[in-house]
């Protein structure tokens, strides 16, 4: 009798599992608890790049740039375009256009919409290439952005279709040198803008050359 009774209750446990398959259930086990997914409000944000806001800024492969100018650069891309609310300088700076000096100005900070540099024209006159003055030494770089029209950068100034004739030396030491891309270098659209630095990332001076249709 003891026998028979520790048979059956061997067989209690497979009994029940038969039934349960029977029925159409499936035998259930306890698993690890389970783990909601994080919201994406509460993923840590992106590290903002320097790249925002100027990302068609890239080498025309004719020299090396200090990571320093390029960084600069992409600043003053970037501000230009109101997407940054100030860019390293060294208090005034000084303004050029086709290499002549023709004032300083300082850079504004804070908030603001895409950003204008008057600056007079040389000699008194009141035309410079197509440009009427005062010339916005920051338009060409808007021009562009507003064509979605990629830029380059280069160490050195280079010849501009059409352009006047530069006056006194090219700038030299710590410069950048932006231009729109090979198919925008046309008498009606290239100009050369250069961005002078103090070698510490802080912009010094700008030198604008435009190209005359």
């Amino acid at each position: 009798m003891s026998v028979y009774i520790r048979v059956v209750g061997a067989l209690a446990p497979l009994v029940v599992f038969l039934a349960g398959c029977a029925s159409g259930g499936v035998p259930q086990t306890e698993g690890p608890p389970s783990v909601s997914p994080t919201p994406h409000s509460q993923l840590p944000s992106p590290t903002a790049s320097a790249d925002q806001g100027s990302a068609g800024l890239v080498s025309d492969g004719s020299g090396a740039v200090s990571a320093d100018l390029v960084r600069l650069a992409h600043d003053v891309v970037a501000y230009v375009g109101g997407t940054r609310d100030s860019v390293p300088h060294t208090g005034e700076i000084e303004l050029r256009i086709g290499g002549a000096r023709v004032g300083t100005a300082t850079l504004p900070t804070g908030p603001s919409g895409p950003r204008t540099l008057n600056a007079a024209c040389p000699h008194g006159q009141s035309t410079y290439a197509a440009a009427v003055c005062p010339v916005d030494l920051f338009g060409p770089i808007k021009n562009a952005r507003i064509n979605n029209v990629g830029l380059t950068y280069a160490p050195d100034v280079a010849p501009i279709l059409c352009a006047p004739p530069r006056e006194g030396p090219p700038p030299r030491g710590s410069v950048i040198v932006l231009r729109p891309v090979e198919a925008w270098r046309t008498c009606a659209s290239d100009f050369e803008l250069v961005l002078m630095s103090d070698g510490h990332g802080r912009v010094t001076g700008i030198d604008l050359t435009l190209s005359e249709p």
